[in-house]
């Protein structure tokens, strides 16, 4: 329930800028991400592969600056990210023998703020584009599933921020006089390192699907 809170009071306070002169669009964007951790300095015999499954993207955006060159874009999305990861195990057990092999599924949610430079040239009624900018995330949401149905909560081991850098390409589409149609992929990576098990530092990175709806 609080981050149902918190996504609706960050809701309208991106809003109350819709008065603003410069404004030459608003609207949704959704879609679904691709998410895993980055591991640059840890020992793989101990993380053995991360790999990807499927979250999701929500939120709003403002977009800046009515021109069909350059605009500035400032989001606000709730963003659930699923990576896992298998590890080998590190002790001797009853149950799991040493050096066995197992995996942990995590999620992980934030409210994320990207701020993103849109550069493209329109052609008839389809305005081809690129992206790329800063983003802020905010951690709501940190726990684990391992293969044995365990769920317990990471929130103490991951940093409550992540910094990193969002770049993409996609197409705006008038799709009618006053509404805007845009499909667009964009990669998502980490600049900070966020804490996990085994005192193993890793940087979240995403491949996402996004279709934006935009109102003149």
């Amino acid at each position: 329930m609080k981050k149902v809170i918190i996504f609706i009071i960050l809701f309208f306070l991106l809003f109350g800028l819709l008065n603003a002169q410069s404004v030459r669009s608003k609207g949704f964007k959704f879609g679904l991400n691709f998410a895993y951790r980055a591991f640059p300095h840890v020992d793989m015999e101990v993380l053995t592969d991360s790999a990807k499954k499927t979250g999701i993207n929500a939120g709003v955006f403002i977009e800046f600056f009515d021109n069909n060159i350059i605009n500035l874009i400032l989001e606000v999305q709730y963003k659930m990210m699923r990576p896992y990861e298998y590890y080998i195990e590190e002790y001797y057990g009853d149950l799991v023998p040493a050096n066995s092999k197992r995996w942990e599924l995590r999620r992980l949610e934030y409210v994320s703020f990207p701020l993103l430079i849109k550069i493209g040239y329109k052609i008839g009624k389809i305005r081809p584009y690129g992206v790329v900018g800063p983003r802020a995330d905010v951690l709501l949401c940190a726990e684990y599933y391992d293969e044995n149905g365990f769920r317990d909560s990471l929130w103490d081991e991951f940093k409550w921020y992540s910094i990193g850098m969002d770049f993409g390409f996609g197409a705006e589409i008038d799709f009618i006089r006053w509404m805007t149609f845009s499909p667009e992929f964009r990669f998502s990576s980490d600049f900070t390192y966020s804490k996990g098990n085994y005192h193993i530092e890793g940087k979240n990175r995403a491949y996402e699907f996004i279709i934006g709806m935009g109102f003149m």
